[in-house]
């Protein structure tokens, strides 16, 4: 015997689940090239490599906070070192990016 079960993309088809898939991949790619693309004007390059290594720890965070998932030694283990590396990135000065911002701010 099989075991059967619907869940609600069972009710939409093929064809509007791709088209939800592609709608929030690129808003998805958009959104996130965007910040960064932003943050790499505004910011020196290591703190906005920090900003975009910090979305994988939401993903865990939010799907222990919403979706009740237990997060396994692997996850934590990653999670760890993510967070190591933001810490470590924080502290590093990107200096031709600082001598660039002073040089054309006393122009």
């Amino acid at each position: 015997s099989s075991i059967e079960g619907t869940n609600q993309y069972d009710k939409l088809g093929i064809t509007n689940i791709l088209l939800i898939l592609l709608f929030q991949g690129i808003i998805g790619f958009a959104l996130h090239y965007s910040i960064w693309y932003e943050a790499i004007k505004r910011l020196n390059l290591s703190k906005a490599t920090t900003l975009v290594s910090v979305y994988p720890t939401f993903s865990i965070l939010l799907a222990w906070l919403i979706l009740k998932e237990i997060p396994n030694f692997y996850q934590l283990a990653g999670f760890g070192i993510i967070m190591v590396g933001i810490f470590g990135l924080s502290g590093i000065k990107s200096e031709h990016r600082e001598k660039n911002v002073i040089k054309h701010s006393a122009g």
